[in-house]
């Protein structure tokens, strides 16, 4: 990292000590971006127009994993071949793992219109329909 520092203060011609410090950090942060571990959560429709929710660390591998069929005990292994509909990339590995989860335990019908940016019906279908749900309780007339 000295040696590419050194190049591109010459290269700027880069003489002034702050400017050295703004380059050195900018470099840094370019590095550590570079480097950064991704996460994807994405859902894949399955021959069966079922659909598969999955996160994984690289999302091309993983789709050649389910279209080739590398384990015959997974859900997706007898619904072959699957399509990628949706993804969305996280650099926290905790965060994608509760956004998977969450996606996981909603309905076909709100991760379709997640697929199709839909965000008025993701709204309409996230509104609770429970009759004892609070906003659905209406007090008896006296």
């Amino acid at each position: 990292m000295i040696e590419l520092l050194k190049h591109i203060s010459t290269t700027l011609n880069v003489t002034d000590a702050r400017q050295t410090e703004r380059c050195r950090r900018m470099l840094k942060t370019r590095l550590s971006i570079k480097n950064m571990k991704l996460f994807y959560v994405y859902i894949v429709k399955c021959r069966d127009d079922s659909y598969y929710t999955g996160i994984t660390n690289d999302i091309e591998r993983r789709l050649e994993e389910h279209n080739f069929g590398e384990s015959p005990d997974s859900y997706t292994a007898i619904r072959r071949p699957v399509k990628l509909v949706f993804v969305e990339t996280f650099n926290d590995f905790a965060v994608a793992e509760q956004w998977e989860k969450r996606l996981k335990g909603w309905s076909r019908r709100k991760k379709e219109a997640l697929i199709e940016n839909n965000w008025g019906k993701l709204k309409e279908y996230s509104v609770c329909q429970n009759k004892t749900h609070f906003s659905n309780y209406k007090k008896e007339e006296e």
